[in-house]
């Protein structure tokens, strides 16, 4: 975790190399579930910049874990922003989605600078006028 305070909401920083393969997804969702155990509201940066797109993305390891800890996500993951970086955007959007929690918030942007920001307005709970100035944004490109 980054930018945690021993009373303030936290981020959670995930980084992924070329591959988003069963191992990375473990490890991913291990992390996620340390962060919901500690009972703090969190956002989440996934930085998926290295992240070669798969043809098919695959979500088996994601799905039923989510479904499990649906009731903890809604509560205290209050938001994900994924780091896409430059080039072959889209499909790196469609591989990096499937780490995304049904009902959650999220957004997408090229650089990590603006995607901690965003996650920090999220986990601190912002006031809507305020947050919204970075809202959730949907992909047109898909």
């Amino acid at each position: 975790m980054i930018g945690a305070s021993s009373s303030g909401p936290a981020l959670l920083l995930v980084e992924f190399g070329a591959r988003l393969a069963a191992a990375e997804r473990a490890d991913y969702l291990a992390r996620l579930g340390a962060a919901l155990a500690t009972g703090r509201p969190f956002a989440m940066v996934i930085d998926g910049r290295a992240v070669m797109p798969a043809s098919q993305p695959d979500d088996r390891g994601c799905d039923p874990w989510f479904r499990e800890r649906e009731t903890k996500l809604q509560t205290l993951l209050r938001g994900v922003a994924f780091v896409t970086g430059p080039g072959l955007a889209a499909a790196r959007v469609r591989t990096l989605s499937s780490l995304l929690p049904p009902g959650i918030g999220y957004a997408f942007f090229a650089g990590r600078e603006e995607a901690l920001h965003w996650a920090q307005t999220r986990a601190e709970g912002l006031p809507a006028a305020q947050r919204e100035r970075h809202a959730t944004r949907p992909m047109s490109v898909l």
